[in-house]
């Protein structure tokens, strides 16, 4: 059998929270396989689910693979758990797209490969001056002389969650990587996933005219990442109308989160969930009441003295006056 999507994605949260991350992306994604990363110093953050319930839950829901290598991991020093998924993952199963989540992401709508079979791979190019690990990247020496020893200097950025790339494509780059990175030896963590994913497909595509580069398929909300629930509900409801956006994160990894008793009662995998966990830990439904954004929007203030601007900066219509049924 052969998938069309493989869904790599490192965790450290609780189990039970990730089972809820499973039944969305197998909703969204029916012919699709996941692969995890479980972090090195794992602890079960406080489960309500062991490890060994874990396995057995996922084993239940087949199409579901945990890596039994856990290599370092922490803040912006996360790119070689995505290898090490591929490298573990492309000799148990065969796919067609690797794509690159996180563990605090959930899918909005189904989909997505109808949106990236035309693409061989999907990074956006965004150029590196200017940005929040350029220097990081100028002192990264291994993959500045591996680019001289090449002849090529290309180098771009993208938001990591929501990279795709056709097998083949994935392979060129995890070689190309192998030839330079051991992360056991680097002294400064920076994001790479940002920017040695995207430049290799870049430098790929300069090769071969033919190759075909889309756009990422998740919306990576940073810029709300302290804003209320219900903003980034909000959020959902428009991106919904968007045609290249599937996925959202930040969402908050609490598994009675708004977002997320929103996704599964609206997509349809509450029962599936609440029978699964069952014993377990309580499934909230998710509460339809009205917000008023107004009111909302006083409190909010304080903060952002000018929320209309934050919804311009993340190329969202600001909200209609009154009360709105979420």
């Amino acid at each position: 059998m052969k998938y069309q999507l493989l869904f790599s994605i490192p965790i450290h949260e609780r189990l039970e929270v990730v089972i809820d991350q499973i039944l969305n992306i197998k909703h969204c994604n029916p012919d699709s396989a996941i692969v995890f990363h479980l972090s090195q110093g794992y602890k079960d953050a406080n489960s309500f689910l062991s490890k060994e319930s874990f396995i057995q839950i996922i084993e239940k829901i087949g199409d579901v693979y945990l890596n039994p290598v856990s290599v370092r991991t922490g803040m912006d020093d996360i790119i070689q758990a995505h290898l090490e998924n591929y490298s573990f993952i492309k000799e148990k199963i065969d796919f067609e797209y690797f794509c690159i989540c996180a563990s605090n992401e959930s899918f909005i709508k189904k989909g997505l490969y109808e949106s990236i079979k035309s693409y061989d791979g999907g990074a956006s190019q965004d150029g590196v001056n200017g940005w929040l690990y350029e220097k990081e990247l100028e002192e990264d020496d291994d993959f500045q002389h591996y680019l001289e020893s090449i002849g090529n200097m290309y180098q771009v950025h993208t938001y990591p969650e929501g990279q795709f790339f056709k097998k083949d494509v994935f392979e060129y780059i995890a070689k190309e990587i192998a030839s330079f990175f051991d992360h056991t030896t680097i002294k400064t963590a920076y994001p790479r996933d940002e920017v040695y994913f995207a430049t290799f497909l870049g430098i790929l595509g300069q090769k071969d005219t033919c190759i075909k580069i889309g756009p990422v398929f998740t919306y990576s909300a940073y810029h709300l990442t302290h804003l209320w629930n219900v903003t980034r509900l909000r959020i959902v409801l428009e991106l919904n109308k968007r045609k290249d956006i599937y996925s959202i994160k930040r969402v908050d990894r609490n598994i009675n989160d708004s977002v997320r008793a929103y996704l599964r009662q609206t997509l349809g995998y509450l029962d599936e969930e609440k029978e699964l966990l069952d014993g377990i830990c309580s499934i909230d439904r998710y509460s339809n009441t009205q917000i008023d954004w107004m009111d909302i929007k006083k409190l909010i203030n304080p903060v952002f003295k000018n929320l209309d601007s934050v919804w311009s900066r993340i190329g969202l219509k600001p909200p209609k006056k009154g009360k709105i049924k979420n």
